[in-house]
């Protein structure tokens, strides 16, 4: 009876081994999956904030297009009035040159 004892207390023993054996690369295994998703995470975190910010310098470089379209069209405009006194005195200029002319 004893030795029967004994080889229940070995088969207990064992199965005990075996169930923490289990537990353990059960366990690893979760470790693994969390750092995995830990990593995954990281990557999509760094991709998100590489994508915010060719988004925020695509939308500075608009405005800015937008400024140097403004500022040209401004110049442009403002150049035109100029012309348009260059023209004018010029066909002034003609009036009395051909007021001249008929005299």
């Amino acid at each position: 009876e004893k030795r029967k004892k004994q080889l229940q207390f070995e088969q207990e023993r064992k199965k005990q081994m075996i169930r923490e054996w289990r537990e353990q690369k059960e366990e690893e295994k979760q470790q693994q999956i969390r750092k995995k998703q830990e990593r995954l995470k990281k990557k999509q975190l760094k991709q998100q904030n590489l994508y915010k910010q060719r988004v925020r310098e695509q939308k500075k470089l608009l405005l800015e297009m937008q400024e140097k379209k403004k500022l040209n069209e401004f110049v442009m405009k403002s150049k035109e009035p100029n012309k348009n006194l260059k023209t004018m005195k010029n066909s002034e200029k003609n009036k009395e040159l051909l007021m001249k002319f008929r005299t």
